[in-house]
């Protein structure tokens, strides 16, 4: 919820990354001749922690059971052979195995300082088993301060072949200590993510640093000499739960929420997609891995972390054997799914639906780019728009932030609303129709929203109730937002607006940007392809925007980003913009002001009752593919109770689907005793009030954002030169008009 609250009209700005190989990466299971084989070998590991293999094979886990602690040993069909104890008082989760199986355990236990309240100390001992558990030696190390948080425990472990020891720590640094446990040098010039080791002694890291500006980073490189001997470049928007290194291999194989990328450091830097977990049963929303492994024979193992509503955490290890598959394909449906991002919800989705349709595959090409580029992002549109207008169209497209309307006029869309009245088993009172009306089309249903999210104002009710401001948001005008917001500030100082301000810090470009959306389609007629921006009302519409602006609103001091957890004080503001995807983000944005939150929806530009509301999957299907049913079916999983109640799904949207609605309904109503905070926001239980206001502001959604980025782009651009005073409302809607008129023409 940072920026994003400004830019949910924005629509590519609601997606958090990009995951793939190029502009239209393909997320396949790599090279389709090759498989793995998956096989659940432990499901009963309740408090297991972390996972390593030996060299015999075995997976050595810790468990942390209330009472007992220690470590169970398993062999590769997961049958425990022995466990050993240690002192249950004491965190032994962190641990390594060298090349001889010696076991290096980091025990860490907080020792609070009772002459001073909550203070005190992190201890931390480095102790070394063999590997029949007999213990070879004992090392305190450097306690930490309470104080020093950043720096309180180690995250992860590592050794080499010489004794060397690798401490990740909780700042993302690196201590390393000689095998006497001596510190020997701390790696700072970068935040380190996740490491290894490698045959020879170097360091595998994944991390980021400055100097690299944005980037992240894979490399291997010598740990006391800082030599580079191989690197990568990764998508920052996906960095790697873990990196394991093949010591026998040796390869380099990394760990992603979506699968498994191997990398030969011998060789070039480019990753190959070996393992997709939408292909198999382990992705799942109550699913989490929570460690990895992999053995001699390059087995891949995960140790997973499940718990559903209301039952406890249950671990699982995951064995994926590589087998070599015959390569026959003949009778296999491939569905390709174009879209900006994937999701997690979007690969288990795919995995479920792959699963009760065996022989239907999707595999999903995605956007690969940097979202806050636009020069990459038209180069996404243009690569897209080339296959589709070539007859290359994918089978399904997420269509946000592309021009679809373009492609429903040449044919290349299916109708939506034909393949629901020929499907008999569909039933679309079950939906929010609403939102279908939202997105016609010319009066046809070319696309779906899957899911559904709005943009609301959290008001400052005690500055609001102090000059008797009423707010009737079902026919606010942004004209009435802004004599609200002049007349709160004004008289809560006596006329003075100095220390009192209407909005968090927003710069000109954003305000002016929010404003424009709500007008978009008054001079923007996408039927019709035609704009009408040389007219009084552009020009009103310029002047207004910068009177919104020359009134400072602003409160400079106010970061947005951290006030929606309640990390600035809003006592001096009057409203909050928020982004609405969940139950969370509403509870939230009642609990901002200490005088009490109203939540309003956002304005119109002339107080009509135009309800605006966003979505990041918006599916529609290629006229011409051959799949168009297994297609249908595809979309038609994703709108069904079963894909529209996960709890998953809200972090990206509500559900389109009243009964899904009903059911997340339910469960968070079950949570009213869970004590719940968003950063320094205590949030109060959720209510059958707040679930009807929600429900009844579903509802009333109109109107849907779909905006051309372009014409955003071009329309802000140029206002600009106006806002600044370089040139004469005249002008600039001139320049419009021509630039947009041409666009929209191409």
């Amino acid at each position: 919820m940072f920026k994003r609250y400004i830019f949910f009209l924005m629509v590519v700005l609601a997606f958090a990354g990009i995951t793939a190989c190029s502009l239209m990466g393909e997320s396949t299971n790599g090279d389709a001749a090759n498989s793995y084989e998956e096989k659940i070998i432990a499901n009963d590991l309740e408090f297991a922690r972390h996972c390593k293999v030996n060299s015999k094979g075995q997976i050595v886990t810790c468990f942390e059971a209330e009472k007992s602690r220690g470590y169970w040993y398993l062999d590769s069909e997961g049958v425990k052979s022995r466990e050993f104890p240690y002192d249950s008082s004491e965190s032994g989760s962190v641990f390594a195995l060298d090349a001889q199986d010696n076991l290096y355990v980091i025990l860490q236990k907080f020792e609070k300082d009772a002459a001073n309240g909550n203070k005190g100390k992190y201890s931390k001992q480095l102790k070394v088993y063999n590997a029949e558990g007999t213990l070879l030696r004992s090392n305190q190390l450097e306690n930490t301060d309470i104080a020093d948080e950043n720096n309180l425990v180690v995250k992860d472990i590592a050794v080499d072949s010489k004794g060397y020891i690798f401490l990740l720590m909780q700042n993302n640094t690196i201590k390393i200590l000689d095998s006497s446990a001596r510190e020997v040098k701390t790696i700072k010039d970068r935040h380190v993510a996740c490491m290894d080791v490698d045959s020879s002694g170097n360091l595998v890291l994944v991390g980021y640093s400055a100097e690299m500006g944005d980037k992240v980073w894979m490399d291997v490189r010598h740990p006391l000499s800082d030599k580079m001997v191989w690197k990568a470049e990764l998508d920052k928007s996906d960095i790697p739960l873990f990196v394991r290194y093949s010591k026998d291999g040796k390869s380099i194989y990394s760990v992603h929420k979506k699968g498994v990328v191997k990398y030969e450091p011998q060789g070039n830097s480019k990753g190959q997609f070996v393992l997709d977990f939408k292909q198999y049963s382990m992705l799942s929303f109550e699913t989490q891995i929570i460690s990895a492994g992999i053995d001699s024979s390059n087995n891949l193992y995960f140790l997973t972390s499940s718990s559903g509503a209301g039952a406890k955490n249950q671990c699982s290890i995951y064995k994926y054997s590589f087998v070599k598959s015959n390569g026959n394909t003949e009778n296999q449906k491939v569905l390709t799914l174009s879209t900006i991002k994937t999701s997690r919800y979007l690969e288990t989705a795919i995995s479920r639906f792959q699963k009760e349709n065996p022989g239907v595959v999707v595999r999903v090409k995605e956007f690969d780019g940097q979202m806050d580029s636009m020069v990459d992002y038209e180069k996404y549109v243009k690569v897209l728009n080339a296959d589709i207008l070539t007859g290359k169209s994918p089978d399904i497209i997420n269509v946000i932030g592309l021009p679809y309307q373009r492609y429903a006029d040449k044919g290349i869309l299916q109708d939506m609303k034909q393949l629901m009245t020929e499907d008999k088993s569909f039933q679309l009172d079950h939906y929010y129709e609403n939102a279908f009306e939202a997105v016609k089309y010319k009066n046809v249903l070319y696309t779906v929203p899957i899911n559904l999210s709005f943009q609301v104002f959290a008001a400052n009710k005690g500055m609001l109730d102090k000059v008797s401001v009423k707010v009737d948001d079902r026919k606010w005008s942004w004209k009435d937002f802004l004599d609200y917001s002049v007349k709160v500030i004004k008289a809560s100082n006596n006329g003075n607006t100095s220390g009192q301000y209407a909005l968090p810090n927003i710069t000109n470009d954003e305000i002016f940007t929010f404003l424009f959306a709500g007008s978009y389609k008054k001079f923007v007629d996408t039927d019709k392809k035609a704009s009408h921006f040389v007219s009084g009302e552009f020009i009103d519409f310029l002047n207004f925007s910068k009177r919104f602006i020359d009134e400072n609103l602003i409160n400079p001091m106010i970061d947005p980003g951290k006030a929606v957890y309640g990390l600035e004080n809003l006592d001096s503001t009057a409203f909050m913009p928020m982004y609405i995807c969940n139950f969370r983000n509403y509870l939230t944005s009642k609990e901002l002001f200490s005088s009490g939150a109203e939540v309003f929806m956002i304005p119109s530009d002339n107080g009509n009752t135009g309800r605006v509301f966003t979505t990041n999957m918006l599916y529609g299907i290629s006229r011409n593919s051959k799949y168009k049913t297994e297609a249908w079916n595809f979309i038609k999983f994703l709108l069904s109770d079963e894909m529209q109640s996960p709890e998953e799904l809200g972090n990206l949207g509500f559900p389109v689907n009243k009964i899904a609605f009903k059911q997340r309904v339910q469960a968070e109503l079950k949570q009213k005793e869970k004590i719940s905070m968003v950063g320094n926001l205590r949030l109060k239980s959720f209510t059958q009030e707040d679930a009807v206001a929600i429900e009844g502001i579903i509802s009333s959604l109109n109107t849907h954002t779909d905006y051309d980025l372009q014409v955003i782009k071009i329309v802000s651009e140029e206002a600009k030169l106006f806002i600044t005073g370089e040139k004469t409302a005249e002008e600039v809607s001139g320049i419009i008009q021509s630039r947009v008129e041409t666009y929209l023409k191409e």
